[in-house]
């Protein structure tokens, strides 16, 4: 398998410091690596593979003995000058580093194991994929291949030539390469597989499942359930990150998790919380029976679904005007969160007489989308009006100046073109939408989630 692992290089800069004591033969470079595990502790015992480096391939001779790192973590080795390939490995676990030794000098190599991820081309006509790093440019072959989780960047040939693109790996993940794009798939089966909320930023993937809440960054997974965190229950309905703090909404209250390690604790134990919105005055939060605030780990403002202007019935779903207009849809009506009250904002909202609650609401300029299990509506120019989108809608985002919805039935429709296309079809009902960077990620309700350009 090493000859398919080591096609990939991750690569990594060599710093030039001076270490102590020198080279056993001249024309040798003289190198201290020091190998990590992805908790940052020493990997004692750890064998290593050194390999010299060619342009056509690159791997690892099955006859190769390994060397050994000492109970530091480190491994000192003398090698003629070139180009070499640094390989450590443990279950579901790996390390690549691209190196080049320098006649009687020294380097110190940095290696940290990371989680493993697949990456596979499903088209017929891409002929290799490769990673470059000066001075070289190492081939793969079309296949399947496992790779460190991390940012890589990939030049792929195939019919029409040959083109550069990133490759972004997720931990535990399959990529699958199509022509210039790709997709990458997430937890299709297991406890996570069943996802109820999605939240991305440029460091961060945030999703929330049946079975706790997951957090993937580029080389990292963490997981929160009920038996390691304050999560009061698996069911966990919104998720955010909120200056360095993550929220959970569950059915059993709000659960705040500081990323830094303090101590976690949970809010309105009683509520059944259904959505966040952060704003610059504090984080919102919509619950079953209420709306409110969250400054500084407390409640700051709380109006009851019970109390004046909502009368029992409840904003299901937010959106902000390009002015900074926090805006709630119920089934009444939309309100409009302005100096420090709630206002009716559009009674005529409520003559649309939805009878589930609001699913997607999105505002792009003076236009606002607002979408239930009752189909889909568009307010321009003051008048409601319903698009002919037939399926049920479960959720929405914006992506790239469109108005995206996910449906229950066969995808993600772009509901602000004029033919209400669908962008992506989806294996099961799609249940939430997020964006990073460029990139719609997708969850379902039975199949995980995906990420697709």
């Amino acid at each position: 398998m090493r000859y398919l692992l080591l096609a990939f290089v991750l690569i990594v800069g060599c710093s030039k410091p001076q270490v102590a004591g020198g080279v056993t033969e001249v024309g040798n470079g003289f190198v201290v690596i020091t190998v990590t595990n992805a908790d940052g502790l020493p990997a004692k015992s750890q064998p290593v593979y050194i390999n010299k480096a060619t342009f056509v391939a690159l791997g690892v001779d099955p006859a190769t003995e390994p060397s050994m790192t000492n109970e530091q973590g480190e491994l000192i080795l003398s090698a003629q000058a070139g180009e070499y390939a640094l390989f450590a490995e443990q279950i579901s676990a790996m390390a690549l580093h691209y190196c080049h030794f320098t006649a009687n000098d020294t380097s110190r190599v940095q290696m940290r194991l990371a989680q493993t991820a697949s990456v596979k081309s499903t088209t017929a006509a891409i002929q290799s994929v490769a990673i470059p790093g000066a001075p070289r440019l190492f081939i793969a072959t079309a296949g399947t291949v496992d790779l460190p989780a991390g940012n890589h960047r990939a030049m792929i040939r195939d019919d029409s030539g040959l083109f550069e693109r990133a490759l972004d790996i997720l931990p535990g993940s399959t990529t699958t390469i199509i022509g210039s794009k790709s997709e990458t798939a997430l937890f299709t089966s297991g406890a996570y597989s069943k996802v109820r909320a999605l939240f991305a930023n440029d460091t961060a993937l945030v999703i929330g499942t049946f079975g706790g809440v997951v957090v993937l960054s580029a080389t990292e997974q963490r997981e929160y359930t009920t038996a390691n965190s304050a999560l009061p229950s698996k069911q966990v309905n919104a998720v955010t990150i909120y200056g360095d703090t993550l929220f959970a909404g569950t059915d059993s209250g709000i659960t705040i998790i500081p990323l830094n390690g303090a101590p976690q604790t949970t809010l309105q134990k009683d509520e059944w919380v259904a959505h966040f919105v952060p704003t610059p005055e504090g984080l919102w939060y919509l619950s079953m029976s209420s709306v409110g605030m969250i400054n500084n780990g407390v409640v700051s403002r709380r109006v009851a679904a019970s109390d004046a202007p909502f009368s029992g019935d409840p904003i299901t779903m937010t959106a902000v005007t390009t002015s900074g207009i926090l805006i709630g849809a119920s089934k009444k009506g939309l309100y409009e969160y302005r100096n420090s009250t709630w206002e009716l904002y559009d009674e005529s909202f409520g003559d649309l007489a939805l009878t589930t609650p609001v699913r997607l609401l999105q505002i792009i300029g003076d236009k606002i989308y607002a979408g239930s299990v009752d189909g889909v509506f568009i307010r321009e120019n003051g008048v409601w009006k319903k698009l002919p989108v037939t399926e049920r809608v479960q959720c929405g985002v914006i992506h790239g100046g469109s108005v995206l919805a996910g449906t229950s039935e066969s995808g993600v429709h772009d509901i602000s073109s004029p033919e209400q296309s669908l962008i992506y079809r989806a294996s099961s009902a799609v249940s939430a939408l997020s964006v990073q960077e460029k990139k719609l990620v997708v969850g379902t309700y039975s199949s995980g989630v995906v990420i697709f350009e």
